[in-house]
């Protein structure tokens, strides 16, 4: 007989009241669960079947292994109790038994209550190359379509996401964003409440949206800035000409980044109708000490990303 915790001992024997278990990997969760179970379905003075039971797992190993620890315990009490029907009775019972992941439930709900849903008896699920494919042809025939009625909207979405000949990045940001819809408890609810958010009544400096990318850029100019300064303050190398071709570069850099956080200081508008940054080329770091060399690269490499669409 395990020695069980006081905590584990209150989880196991707790009645009428929901209980919530919140532990480690490894701490016992599952032998907890296994043993509240046993000692329900054996209680002799409020007995419960365990085809009345729902339990529900992650994954259908840990079904199939709590099905097993539970026809375990049962038939230790069967050969510990040998005259006793009760517990033969209970391990009759768990082939029937409701222990499946959440997916299998669901599953069984739906084919159970068909006529309700008014969907076929036989209907099957999609596996994940069916719902790909799916899901492809829906979004190239909606794409077509809109393509064919030339909204400008549209149009505007499309010149957003894509680049000419490409369509898949708006594909995939479709997808994405599709998923992220059926994560939510209620999709459609939250999808019409965030089209609201979207609305092109209000103006984007007044949206909800404006104070995050906001605070974003703000940090990203921030790093940007600092990281050309850094740079420039690691440039001190002896040869007077190879510092001045470094120096030269980075002042560039800080200006790029200065131009841009004018405009963006101006405004939005400004900002997004601003010319593309220009970065000139890294001079020749050869006659660089190896270390300085990787972090000048590095840190150029990083705040160039901010300020182009690579």
């Amino acid at each position: 007989m395990p020695q069980w915790t006081p905590q584990q001992n209150n989880a196991i024997t707790a009645r009428d009241r929901n209980i919530l278990v919140s532990a480690a990997a490894g701490s016992g969760k599952t032998a907890v669960l296994v043993e509240r179970v046993t000692q329900m379905i054996t209680d002799r003075d409020n007995p419960v079947d365990i085809d009345s039971l729902l339990i529900v797992t992650f994954t259908n190993a840990a079904a199939a292994e709590m099905r097993y620890r539970i026809s375990k315990s049962l038939n230790k009490c069967i050969k510990e109790n040998p005259n006793e029907p009760f517990y033969r009775k209970q391990l009759s019972l768990l082939p029937n038994a409701k222990i499946c992941t959440i997916d299998a439930f669901c599953t069984n709900l739906v084919k159970e209550h068909f006529y309700d849903l008014s969907i076929n008896q036989d209907f099957s699920l999609l596996d994940e190359s069916e719902l790909q494919l799916l899901e492809d042809t829906v979004i190239n025939d909606v794409l077509d379509e809109f393509f064919e009625q030339n909204d400008k909207h549209f149009m505007s979405l499309v010149e957003t996401f894509t680049t000419p000949n490409n369509d898949k990045p708006i594909i995939n940001t479709v997808k994405k964003i599709l998923r992220f819809i059926y994560a939510q408890p209620f999709p459609y609810h939250w999808l019409d409440e965030a089209v609201k958010k979207y609305s092109p009544d209000i103006p984007f400096n007044c949206s909800i949206w404006y104070e995050y990318i906001k605070s974003q850029l703000d940090y990203l100019f921030e790093l940007g800035i600092r990281l050309v300064k850094e740079n420039i303050s690691l440039t001190d190398f002896e040869d007077e000409k190879l510092n001045s071709k470094f120096i030269d570069v980075f002042e560039n850099d800080l200006t790029e980044f200065e131009r841009f956080q004018a405009a963006y200081k101006r405004s939005w508008n400004e900002l997004v109708n601003e010319r593309e940054a220009s970065f000139v080329r890294f001079p020749n770091s050869s006659k660089v000490d190896k270390d300085v060399a990787t972090v000048l690269k590095s840190n150029r490499d990083i705040y160039k990303k901010l300020l182009t669409a690579e």
